[in-house]
């Protein structure tokens, strides 16, 4: 049994957090619909993912699936292109032609932020896609034109420090 962690459903489609270091079946298959269709960047994906799978704190996989079968998918991870720390990056983001129009990206969102609050100080992006950059914005990310390998930024709001932060300002 891999290990998964069910976040409900949306739009009819099962919605999981990937926590297992091997990554889910199908998964192959949904990227190489990506690629297909001219997503190139995600191509990259099983490489990164098996370098270091994104199990740390604040990182995490997110699917959508279908009869088990994932059909769209999203990452929130440490951001390799940053340089101050405790910034993550949202990337990988990829929902399937059979799932689009139905509020993934929405729920992916929503799941990333809630999983970001308690560990980054600051979300980055990049997106070549219009309508995901309106959605974005309406989360509060800002365009980025100073930010490097990024379109959009969300600064997060502190509330707690946590044990990385009390190093780094110690």
């Amino acid at each position: 049994m891999r290990d998964v962690e069910a976040l409900g459903t949306a739009a009819g489609f099962d919605l999981v957090r990937w926590r297992d270091p091997e990554l889910p079946e199908g998964l192959q298959v949904l990227i190489a619909e990506a690629v297909a269709s001219g997503v190139g960047w995600i191509a990259d994906f099983p490489q990164v993912w098996h370098a270091r799978p994104f199990l740390q704190a604040g990182e995490a996989l997110f699917l959508a699936r279908a009869s088990g079968r994932p059909v769209a998918m999203a990452v929130i991870s440490a951001d390799p292109y940053a340089v101050a720390p405790l910034t993550g990056r949202l990337r990988y983001i990829y929902v399937g032609a059979e799932a689009r129009s139905r509020g993934l990206l929405r729920v992916f969102v929503d799941a990333a932020l809630d999983r970001a609050g308690s560990h980054w100080h600051r979300l980055r992006l990049h997106t070549d896609n219009p309508v995901a950059a309106r959605l974005y914005e309406s989360y509060g990310f800002r365009p980025s034109a100073y930010e490097d390998r990024s379109t959009h930024f969300l600064d997060l709001p502190r509330i707690f420090a946590t044990e990385q932060e009390r190093s780094i300002n110690c």
